[in-house]
């Protein structure tokens, strides 16, 4: 993200894969899938940035696609947990309202925020995590 600033980002409907990137982007994809079996925090994070930096797409655009990909893993996951009687409804279901208005909200208007300052403040987050998650692991 750092190094390739200066290359502009994608267009949604723009997006064409090569086959050389498949294997990266993959391997990436696959990493990042068993971190967030093993802690999910900040893994959405990192797809951001494996998202603008291997595909050249708008911070926008892979935080919809972040949301499609995890859509169906969120159902199955709230699935099992009601199945397992583990579930607060009340809870669960305030904060189901509450994200989508939120969501609502936030789509509306952080179209409006150039990329490049998205890309600044996904960079600066990616960084305090990672020193976080080190600093932790040396404790």
């Amino acid at each position: 993200m750092i190094f390739g600033k200066d290359k502009s980002a994608q267009e949604l409907e723009e997006l064409r894969l090569d086959l050389k990137r498949y294997p990266l982007l993959g391997s990436i994809m696959v990493v990042l899938g068993v971190y967030s079996n093993v802690s999910g925090v900040g893994s959405g994070t990192f797809q951001k940035i494996a998202f603008t930096s291997l595909l050249r797409m708008k911070i926008v655009d892979g935080i919809g696609i972040g949301n499609i990909i995890y859509t169906p893993l969120n159902i199955f996951s709230i699935i099992v947990t009601a199945f397992a009687g583990l579930l607060a409804w009340p809870y669960v279901i305030a904060l189901w309202f509450g994200t989508f208005i939120g969501s609502h909200f936030v789509a509306k208007h952080i179209r409006k925020v150039p990329d490049h300052y998205l890309r600044v403040l996904l960079i600066v987050v990616s960084l305090v995590y990672l020193i976080y998650l080190v600093w932790s692991l040396l404790r």
